[in-house]
């Protein structure tokens, strides 16, 4: 792309930021000819942005008025940055209690696409293991990225992870869609996920599910070790624990279930 070039696009960018910042609380529905004046764009470059900002879901078309208003997926995008600052808000308090009742490290992540992002940690005395908060990381080697994508569709995971090139880490660490796909079913009946040094090998976790208040899974939260310290035993004992916190998250989250804070 030359010098020309590049200057159109920004160009573009910057007047897609126009047109959907002519909206407010007065003006949430502009015609064509409102937006060009608002703007001082010409009504042909109004035409070509909105048409595909109203493709994409950004504006919306009233068939009657022939006037946008801005679109639900602006709401989506606005709804997930505050779902997240709420889950932040919400969940550390209770990451310290965990930390503080168990002595392990607690994590929070959510999903993106096939990586996880992690939100917060409370690291333990014993084995310190810091992540940069908003590190992405593999979801399929890693107890919280599973227990996320059990939550998929199997169309949803499917296209998600078609081409996907899976890299052994360890000699636990899973390296086909198939293994995936066949773990995500018994995550799915038995509530939680656990990573077996699927990254590293000395570090194991295991993590259980956080929903909203629609019963959608938002995020998951994990307590991890030193390998030799979280076998089978181990994990049935803590299990108790990581589930009631997450139900406990859960509930400030919105979501209808019946548990002691």
């Amino acid at each position: 792309m030359d010098r020309t070039e590049s200057k159109k696009t920004l160009q573009t960018v910057e007047h897609t930021f126009d047109i959907l910042e002519a909206f407010n609380s007065t003006a949430s529905l502009l015609s064509l000819s409102e937006l060009s004046a608002k703007t001082g764009l010409h009504k042909s470059s109004v035409y070509r942005i909105v048409k595909v900002l109203s493709s994409r879901g950004y504006l919306e078309l009233d068939r009657i008025t022939k006037k946008y208003s801005l679109g639900l997926r602006l709401v989506d995008l606005a709804s997930n940055r505050i779902n997240d600052l709420e889950l932040l808000t919400e969940a550390h308090t209770l990451m310290l209690r965990l930390n503080a009742e168990t002595s392990l490290t607690t994590q929070l992540c959510v999903l993106d696409g096939t990586d996880v992002v992690y939100l917060d940690e409370v690291n333990s005395a014993s084995v310190r293991h810091y992540t940069n908060m908003g590190y992405r990381g593999e979801a399929y080697c890693s107890s919280l990225g599973k227990c996320l994508l059990s939550s998929l569709p199997a169309d949803e995971l499917e296209w998600r992870f078609t081409g996907y090139k899976f890299t052994r880490y360890t000699d636990t660490t899973i390296t086909s869609f198939e293994k995936l796909r066949a773990e995500l079913r018994e995550i799915r009946k038995q509530g939680y996920a656990v990573n077996r040094g699927e990254k590293e090998a000395i570090l194991s976790s295991v993590a259980c599910p956080i929903y909203d208040y629609n019963g959608n899974m938002i995020a998951a939260i994990s307590l991890g070790a030193a390998s030799f310290l979280l076998v089978p035993e181990t994990i049935r004992n803590l299990l108790p624990h990581l589930q009631r916190y997450a139900k406990m998250i859960s509930k400030k989250m919105g979501y209808p279930i019946d548990i002691s804070l």
